[in-house]
């Protein structure tokens, strides 16, 4: 008997793939964490094979499969590549923040229940409760004063297209507050608590097949860490893709989007119409972030509070784009919320970046 295959073999496998070698050199170092994630989702192989023949096809199967995969999230990048770079044009002529004044793309503040006078903020936020379509279903914890508190921390002048900004927008308003010392200590003692012995229940009259039914919807998607591989059905990348892509294409764009108008503000007194604006970034930060999807859950709100936080860091009143506007932007068609999505512990509420 040959014993089971091991994570070495696997990567060392892949090296020869050529799908591999050219994710590889597009991604650079992602490349490894997408072996690695992939061979994570490997629970199911043999522990042993009767003959090393054996073992080896079943190592060229598992490569083929990872490769397949790899030629998809090619095929993705290269989609959400063209979108990225469709908005940065218009955004580098002054378009987007032209069309984001039209009245017919922006919302009225009552429209996302906020006042004429509310500060931008405030503003922002409710904007962004209302727009978020998992908050309400998955029962998120975060409330408006988290998102507040989360646009204008990013406003104060950090930078904001970096890795640590992102991961401070997704630990304020995607996790919510953190568990009082009180609500810990009840949860701790209610664990301890004596367990009854449960009367015994007849299970003759109950369907298996519709309780296999409603754990698969529940609980399949549990992940391990926060990974999404590219499908066929999705428009976007993967999350390892689409993490690599969000800081080595998109953050460097927009970088370069606000030096262009950052440096022709202070020569041109009329440069709102000459080329890039604030509203021109914010604008293509909120549509190539959402194209690019780089999470599992909660794109669109890490997407929203970068918008405003770029607006309001220039000192500029809060638009609220239209669904239609935003639609344009990032050019992923809406998809009707599927009632039978598993409850919040299933998406990447504990692993983020």
């Amino acid at each position: 008997m040959i014993r089971k295959i091991t994570e070495t073999e696997f990567l060392n496998a892949l090296l020869g793939d050529r799908h591999f070698a050219v994710y590889a050199r597009n991604v650079g170092p992602y490349a490894n964490y997408f072996a690695r994630a992939f061979w994570k989702d490997k629970t199911t192989l043999p522990a042993t094979f009767e003959d090393a023949q054996a073992k080896k096809d079943k190592l060229r199967e598992i490569v083929k499969e990872a490769s397949k995969k790899m030629v998809l999230e090619q095929s993705k990048l290269g989609t959400v590549r063209g979108q990225m770079m469709g908005i940065f044009g218009k955004a580098l002529n002054g378009t987007l923040g032209k069309e984001l004044s039209h009245p017919s793309n922006h919302m009225a503040p009552g429209a996302y229940q906020a006042n004429a006078n509310d500060h931008d903020a405030i503003k922002a936020a409710k904007w962004i409760m209302y727009a978020s379509g998992s908050l309400e279903h998955l029962n998120c914890p975060v409330t408006e004063h988290d998102i507040v508190v989360a646009i204008r921390h990013i406003s104060t002048g950090i930078p904001l297209f970096s890795a640590e900004t992102v991961k401070y927008i997704r630990k304020k308003t995607y996790f919510g507050p953190k568990q009082s010392n009180l609500n810990w200590g009840l949860a701790k003692l209610k664990k301890l608590r004596p367990r009854l012995p449960q009367r015994r229940t007849d299970y003759t009259h109950i369907n298996m097949d519709e309780i296999g039914d409603v754990h698969e919807a529940r609980y399949s998607t549990f992940p391990d860490s926060a990974v999404r591989w590219a499908a066929k059905e999705h428009p976007y990348p993967g999350t390892i893709s689409g993490r690599y892509f969000l800081y080595n294409s998109v953050f460097p764009k927009a970088v370069t989007l606000g030096c262009q108008f950052a440096a022709r503000a202070t020569t041109d007194t009329d440069f709102r119409w000459r080329g890039a604006t604030p509203q021109d970034l914010a604008c293509f930060a909120l549509g190539s972030f959402i194209a690019t999807h780089p999470f599992k859950d909660g794109n669109g709100r890490t997407a929203r509070v970068l918008y405003a936080g770029v607006l309001l860091a220039h000192r500029e009143p809060f638009v609220a784009p239209t669904a239609g506007m935003e639609q344009r932007l990032h050019g992923l068609t809406t998809v009707e919320m599927d009632t039978r999505l598993p409850p919040s512990r299933n998406f990447d509420f504990f692993n983020t970046i």
